[in-house]
């Protein structure tokens, strides 16, 4: 079937008011954004099609939410102003309908949720009926094999415990698996119950978890405004609630990754943190693997792929920030208009001085749908101060 132009059904309702003789107003906003027919990839046959997947209008997306601003003024006279304002946003993105069967070349799970993601380095996302669409699905990180007291199973299908001297996955990242009732009948990782959790080297053994909606619960800002005579004062602030935010620039370097070759300018960059917190035998309590450079790279390069990072690396997106802070004075009319300017305004501002975040180095900012995929990069938030003066003739 040829594609179409998606369908959308709208609903929004609004509502004004104001209170107190005008000094409170609020405006309160309720939308629902309903695409019956999005494109979706639906399953073909390839001898047909040529391909195992073609984009068709078979899916459904709903985008629902509420948002609020509201602003109030106590002060309004001839040498004074104060206003303040807030204003906030929630919404969340949901599939209502999908085809049957997976979408890509593999399927999740037995109830046709689809696993969706653009390949190696992106974020990847569990979709199906009734879930979040932006459903973070990533693996757990289980440790470094070699840690004291760390049961895990190796590459060579035996059970280690903590370093063995030898052993080819002393140093590596460890990943979670959940034991299946197949698992306890097969009898592969010896005296194991159902829904037990074990660590293992291998992605190919281990089990993907949902992480959570990667969209914040709230997104907005709120902003103060200040005027006595002459001096005037503002104040922009931004705020985000809730979500998930993964860094592929710390997923980078948890692993002490660098790339092959003997010109130390193809190191990737790493995080602080490694610094004497990577494995090796004389540091086994290490937090993160062991540092891994030229030709051992295949190891966590080609073996283990960007595709395969862990929640490591996930964070949550919740941050407060200053977004601008401007302080200014106009100079009075009677005093500049002598020398024939109408206006004259001395000002200092600073955009982004502070992020408050759990963690340095990671700027939730960048995405709102769970992070960067490798690749894309993004212009950072750069802190910037400008002293200026406004003139008007």
């Amino acid at each position: 079937d040829a594609l179409t132009w998606e369908n959308v059904h709208t609903t929004d309702t609004g509502l004004d008011a104001s209170f107190f003789g005008g000094k409170v107003t609020a405006t309160f906003d309720f939308f629902n954004k309903h695409t019956v027919n999005a494109v979706w990839g639906k399953n073909a046959s390839i001898l047909a099609a040529g391909q195992a997947s073609l984009p068709q209008n078979t899916a459904g997306i709903r985008n629902r939410g509420f948002e609020f601003d509201l602003a109030y003024q106590p002060v309004h006279t001839q040498d004074w102003d104060v206003i303040f304002s807030v204003n906030g946003t929630h919404y969340n993105t949901i599939l209502t309908s999908i085809p049957e069967g997976p979408d890509y070349t593999y399927q999740a799970s037995p109830d046709a949720w689809t696993l969706q993601g653009t390949g190696a380095g992106s974020t990847e996302y569990l979709r199906g009926v009734g879930k979040d669409y932006f459903n973070m699905y990533i693996y757990r990180y289980g440790g470094v094999a070699g840690n004291p007291g760390l049961k895990y199973y190796g590459s060579d299908g035996n059970w280690h415990t903590g370093y063995t001297k030898g052993d080819p996955d002393a140093g590596h990242a460890l990943f979670w698996r959940r034991i299946s009732a197949d698992d306890v009948k097969a009898g592969t990782f010896g005296a194991v119950k159902e829904g037990d959790i074990i660590n293992t080297t291998s992605t190919s053994l281990a089990n993907r978890y949902e992480m959570g909606d990667a969209i914040p619960e709230w997104i907005g800002g709120f902003s103060t405004y200040v005027r006595f005579k002459g001096f005037d004062l503002t104040a922009l602030f931004s705020y985000q609630i809730g979500g998930k935010f993964f860094s592929v620039d710390y997923a980078t370097g948890e692993e002490g990754r660098y790339k092959a070759g003997a010109d130390l300018n193809d190191a990737v960059s790493v995080s602080r943190e490694l610094l004497n917190n990577t494995w090796t035998e004389s540091n086994p309590d290490a937090k993160f693997p062991m540092v891994i450079y030229g030709s051992e790279v295949a190891r966590s390069g080609a073996t283990l792929g960007s595709w395969n990072y862990t929640d490591m690396a996930l964070f949550s997106a919740s941050y407060f920030s200053i977004k601008n802070i401007t302080l200014g004075y106009t100079l009075p009319r009677k005093l500049v208009n002598k020398a024939k300017i109408d206006n004259l305004r001395i000002y200092a501002s600073c955009d982004n001085p502070v992020l408050l975040y759990g963690h340095k180095g990671v700027d939730p900012r960048w995405s709102m749908t769970g992070g960067m995929n490798v690749g894309a990069f993004s212009y950072p938030y750069l802190s910037v101060y400008t002293f200026g003066v406004n003139i008007d003739f």
